[in-house]
């Protein structure tokens, strides 16, 4: 991560995971562009797959699949630049691994529908405060690589307002189905082992 965001890491603490506020204001040096050390900083690992359609011998049968869970940061808004930084750095990537396939994209993203990181993965421009239109964030905006929320699509908009966690699509793909989420009672329960909602989709390549 830090040779893709060309952040030198003799300049920052390794010990300061989260960005600085109060009395570790100074946790990252320098001060300038400090959000990109700290999204030098979150160790999030992004999972990549290419799987083949059956029968073996079908030509152009390929499609990937990712997964990632977004570091969790929620706090400033050097907090949510460090997720736009990874949301464009991870939309980058598995758009070089897709190489021009049809994808589906999915985890847990800790933004919500109404934020600039959403945007970005739908191929939003760069301009917000949390986004700067600058040198360093525009050369990883790609923007030849849209993807699309399957249940905005199906439903108009995502479960809440609230959610976190999303299924992505590419262009090549059709979203044929998206159960209705109805948040009820707490989470985890019996019922439920995860704090948060399954989501699923069905999926046409």
């Amino acid at each position: 991560m830090s040779d893709l965001l060309r952040v030198d890491p003799e300049s920052i603490n390794p010990d300061a995971r989260r960005s600085p506020r109060g009395p570790n204001v100074e946790a990252l040096n320098p001060r300038k562009d400090r959000e990109w050390a700290l999204a030098q900083l979150r160790q999030n690992i992004a999972i990549f797959a290419r799987l083949r359609l059956r029968p073996l011998d079908r030509v152009g049968g390929t499609f990937s699949v990712g997964v990632y869970h977004m570091p969790c940061l929620f706090a400033t808004v050097e907090d949510c630049q460090s997720k736009n930084i990874h949301t464009l750095a991870l939309r980058n990537e598995f758009a070089k691994f897709a190489a021009g396939g049809p994808c589906v994209l999915l985890g847990d993203f800790n933004f919500r529908s109404d934020s600039p990181s959403y945007g970005l993965l739908q191929g939003d421009a760069l301009g917000h405060e949390e986004a700067p239109q600058s040198p360093s964030y525009g050369r990883l905006l790609t923007n030849d690589f849209p993807l699309r929320s399957a249940y905005a699509e199906v439903h108009g908009g995502e479960p809440h307002r609230f959610q976190l966690d999303f299924v992505w699509v590419s262009s090549h793909c059709r979203v044929n189905s998206c159960p209705k989420i109805v948040p009820d009672g707490p989470r985890p329960s019996a019922k439920e082992p995860s704090d948060h909602m399954l989501v699923e989709a069905t999926i046409e390549i």
